[in-house]
């Protein structure tokens, strides 16, 4: 059983929306449709280099409670931070707890080495 108290994290519950602006064009862009408290644990981080850019890409373990239609094309909202679901577990099919892991990848200029 997860000890509610732990549910210490406000998180968002984004998804994709495509609407139209003032001049008729598609816009998407993502839409909070659910804000939850939720246990967020950073379990590994890598960094590599690719196209010139490095990236770091950190794998999150998120606890939450149930609720109906969640997807794995929704987005988590974190702080500053947009994290990609990868997976979703309903924890022992009871329909009371996920358990997600998901996936936030930040991308960095790559540094230039100076000559003083």
């Amino acid at each position: 059983m997860i000890n509610i108290g732990r549910l210490r994290n406000r998180i968002q519950i984004l998804e994709f929306n495509e609407s139209e602006n003032e001049l008729g064009q598609t816009i998407n862009g993502l839409v909070p449709i659910r804000t939850v408290w939720a246990e967020i644990h950073p379990l590994k981080s890598k960094e590599y280099i690719e196209a010139g850019l490095t990236q770091t890409e950190t794998t999150y373990k998120i606890t939450m409670r149930y609720f109906e239609g969640l997807t794995e094309e929704m987005v988590i909202g974190y702080k500053n931070s947009q994290l990609s679901i990868e997976s979703i577990c309903d924890i022992e099919m009871k329909h009371l707890f996920y358990e997600l892991m998901c996936k936030e990848v930040k991308k960095k200029k790559k540094k230039e080495l100076s000559n003083d």
